[in-house]
């Protein structure tokens, strides 16, 4: 006879191994810190590479004044002001990002936990059901 509450753990399994399952168990082979450490490197150069093109386009944007104001720009307070918002955007990037890595690791954990508590439940489900 088809039990719905076995149904339904069955179901909610096949839902959780079909979409989430790998995606979930790769986040839950590292430690937090490990997996925390590596986004935000990556993070990191993407930022970086980011910022870099982002100055080059304005740089060619502007570059006719650039070449007429060769001579008259203050150099130390420009490179000072680049190097500022540099820093402030990887500053707040990477505070923004550990914060949503540190997330996605733990709802990943839980789902994990909530699945091996689920499959625990249907095996002793089926072992009631042969005695």
């Amino acid at each position: 006879m088809v039990q719905e509450k076995k149904v339904e753990m069955m179901t909610k399994l096949a839902i959780f191994e079909k979409n989430e399952k790998d995606k979930a168990m790769k986040l839950t082979k590292y430690y937090l810190t490990d997996y925390v450490r590596g986004e935000l490197l990556k993070s990191f150069f993407c930022v970086t590479i980011g910022y870099l093109i982002i100055g080059v386009i304005l740089s060619l944007y502007n570059l006719e004044y650039l070449i007429s104001h060769a001579t008259s720009l203050n150099y130390p307070e420009l490179i000072g002001k680049i190097v500022m918002g540099y820093i402030v955007l990887q500053g707040v990037y990477l505070i923004i990002g550990m914060i949503g890595y540190q997330r996605r690791f733990h709802k990943a954990k839980r789902k994990v936990k909530n699945y091996d508590r689920e499959l625990n439940e249907l095996r002793l489900w089926y072992r009631r059901e042969k005695l």
